[in-house]
């Protein structure tokens, strides 16, 4: 049997470790867009503040494939699919056969459709390069489109790095749909506090010049020397054929509890539409996601059903200095405590847990995650400490001497 890992990240890595935990002897070959060795792309805002070279970024070296006894064909992108055929084509046209294949991809930035985006000065951070080739721009006055999480960290990096930076969000609140308002204006007042501009219900329309000198939004015009583009992210999963591998709505393949798209071919990571812990189908872009996924479409390829119990959104940032975290669904009742600029906030949904979130103190995170995956009900009254009992002391042992 011969399998094929379409992707290096996260989930493509941890398949291949999985795969060769299991079996020593299938024959294997991993495709990888860079032509080096694996890393975390959560490490790039610590390579861009100067905390980590590039050297030290890389977690797995090319030796690690060597061991790993794997066919590799780094810095080659798959450009065709056909699952008729088993068959993938590169950019390079060779054509590789596979008996099982997954597909960890990954996603890539949106906004490339903006008129203007192909100017130079306009960045986006998806590889290792990108933040090369912005870190290589002389960045005085920076625009930086989208406040979501990729957004909110790169604006507070290039104000570390002394650039002029203005955010803007289309939307009404930073990190939208990850933090409820009150929360994210918190995340907002500190990015202004340190020189941020945040521009709210605004979004880009055009960018100006070539090289970038402006860009235009619904309000008017900007000055500018660059532009990063961070408005999200899509599947990146262009080589797909519709009519052979169904995406979902949010552009995602669609996969069974198995991770199983069709005959042969698994999805995971990012690129895969499977469905959170409560049932709904989503994108989890987030890393826990894509090593759970990659690591259980691995043993289904190689004949061990394991289903996917599901994933919890999760997002933890660091915005000069101070720790946010937001954990699982924002649907339900609050109850929280504040103290000392401090906030630890749960959500009840029918008497369990189903989210949490906290600023500047996140030792509770790992906890909460815990208990919403054990879907813990309150049997004591709803209250902040009843709840944080629930989470932090799960199970009472009855003493044999009473």
């Amino acid at each position: 049997m011969r399998i094929v890992i379409a992707g290096n990240g996260f989930a493509g890595v941890t398949a291949l470790e999985t795969i060769r935990v299991v079996d020593s002897q299938v024959e294997v070959t991993l495709i990888s867009r860079e032509a080096r060795g694996f890393y975390s792309p959560a490490s790039l805002f610590a390579y861009m503040e100067g905390r980590v070279d590039e050297a030290h970024l890389i977690m797995r070296d090319v030796a690690f494939y060597e061991r790993m006894a794997v066919e590799t064909r780094l810095g080659r992108e798959v450009r065709r699919l056909d699952t008729a055929a088993r068959t993938m084509t590169l950019d390079d046209g060779a054509t590789l056969t596979y008996d099982r294949l997954l597909i960890a991809t990954g996603a890539v930035t949106r906004g490339r459709g903006i008129p203007g985006s192909a100017s130079q000065g306009v960045f986006k951070l998806d590889w290792l390069e990108d933040a090369q080739r912005l870190l290589a721009w002389p960045l005085r006055r920076v625009v930086v489109a989208g406040a979501g999480r990729i957004g909110v960290e790169l604006a507070a990096v290039l104000r570390e790095r002394g650039a002029e930076v203005i955010m803007l969000e289309v939307k009404s609140t930073v990190l939208p749909g990850v933090f409820d308002p009150d929360m994210a204006a918190l995340i907002h007042e500190r990015l202004a506090e340190h020189g941020v501009e945040v521009r709210l219900n605004e979004g880009l329309v055009e960018i100006c010049g070539d090289p970038v000198q402006a860009v235009r939004t619904e309000r008017g015009e900007i000055a500018c020397d660059a532009v990063v583009l961070a408005m999200g992210r899509r599947p990146n999963v262009d080589f797909v054929n519709p009519s052979q591998l169904a995406l979902g709505a949010g552009g995602g393949i669609l996969v069974d509890r198995y991770l199983h798209a069709a005959d042969g071919v698994y999805a995971a990571g990012d690129c895969a539409e499977t469905w959170d812990l409560f049932g709904r189908r989503a994108i989890n872009g987030v890393i826990p996601t894509a090593v759970d996924t990659g690591r259980l479409a691995a043993l289904n390829m190689l004949g061990r059903p394991t289903a996917y119990p599901g994933s919890i959104n999760a997002n933890v940032l660091i915005v000069f200095g101070r720790a946010y975290f937001s954990l699982g669904s924002l649907e339900g009742e609050r109850v929280q405590r504040r103290h000392d600029g401090i906030v630890e906030r749960f959500i009840v949904r029918d008497g369990r847990l189903v989210g949490a979130q906290f600023t500047g103190e996140t030792r509770a995170a790992a906890q909460a995650q815990q208990a919403i995956r054990r879907s813990i009900s309150l049997r004591e009254p709803f209250s902040f400490d009843a709840l944080r009992r629930r989470i932090f002391y799960p199970v009472t042992v009855p003493n044999p001497n009473r």
